[in-house]
């Protein structure tokens, strides 16, 4: 495989995510980006957008330091093989990842396996209990057909976060971001600082909330610049003042339904 030197006029990107499917197999109470909330016949991201987003995003940028293409499941999307070349024709240097749930790892089909395999992916492992439980499954898969993964056995997920306030003057909740901007995400040409930014439409929609959706940065505007859109990501936006991530004990849902309180720590004073 080739790689292109970096630009040196332009910046490099820390960090982007970028989901291939919205829908979930797991579907875990309080999920960051949402997943409980979209349909189960949601319409997967489209490969031509993706395509074209990365396109722009490489005339913006060198480089990409990490990318985690992510959901959701993406192995949900029968047509996940298509999007990994993409990505890594566009950022050639990167440090690709595919990050799954694990579940459905032993029955990916041959497509993926050589398209992971082809353009240099690590296969990233959530490991939450039901993950656990085939860890010996999904592990001899990996091995079986030489994919790189990263699978902590040893450390399983027992804790997630609400991530909201309604409060702003609540001190109990306050919270300082620990990822200035290292969430990135990238979807349909607009750039947002995390998944809570870029997703919390679908919040809202559902629960009819209106939590703010200001901060979200299109990549095609006007004399846009990789240097201006760093400084943009490093800025607080609305949202970040009702951010609280409080913890909260993991688990799937199952035959329960969400609750805006699975997301909103004091959900009770929106009554």
């Amino acid at each position: 495989m080739s790689f292109r030197a970096a630009d040196p006029k332009r910046p490099s990107l820390f960090y982007l995510e970028m989901h291939l499917s919205d829908r979930c197999n797991l579907n875990c109470r309080s999920c960051s980006h949402y997943s409980p909330l979209f349909q189960k016949n949601a319409p997967h991201p489209s490969l031509r957008a993706f395509k074209k987003d990365l396109s722009r995003l490489a005339s913006l940028f060198s480089d990409v330091g990490k990318i985690r293409l992510m959901g959701g499941e993406p192995l949900l999307n029968p047509k996940a093989h298509k999007f990994l070349p993409v990505a890594r024709k566009s950022f050639p240097n990167t440090d690709l990842r595919l990050v799954t749930n694990g579940l459905l790892v032993p029955t990916m089909n041959r497509a993926t396996v050589e398209s992971i395999r082809n353009n240099e992916v690590t296969v990233d492992v959530s490991n939450y209990p039901p993950t656990s439980e085939k860890k010996d499954e999904i592990k001899a898969f990996f091995e079986a057909n030489g994919i790189t993964y990263n699978f902590k056995t040893n450390r399983v997920v027992t804790t997630f976060f609400k991530p909201f306030a309604l409060r702003l003057d609540n001190a109990d909740f306050s919270y300082e971001c620990p990822s200035a901007g290292f969430c990135v995400n990238l979807r349909n040409g607009k750039l947002a600082k995390c998944p809570m930014l870029m997703h919390v439409n679908t919040l809202n929609a559902h629960f009819g909330m209106h939590f703010p959706t200001e901060g979200l940065i299109d990549i095609y505007e006007n004399e846009i610049t990789g240097d201006e859109i760093l400084v943009r990501l490093g800025k607080k936006v609305a949202l970040c003042e009702q951010c609280v991530n409080v913890r909260a004990p993991w688990e799937a849902y199952g035959k329960s339904v969400p609750q805006i309180s699975d997301w909103v720590v004091d959900a009770d004073s929106a009554q």
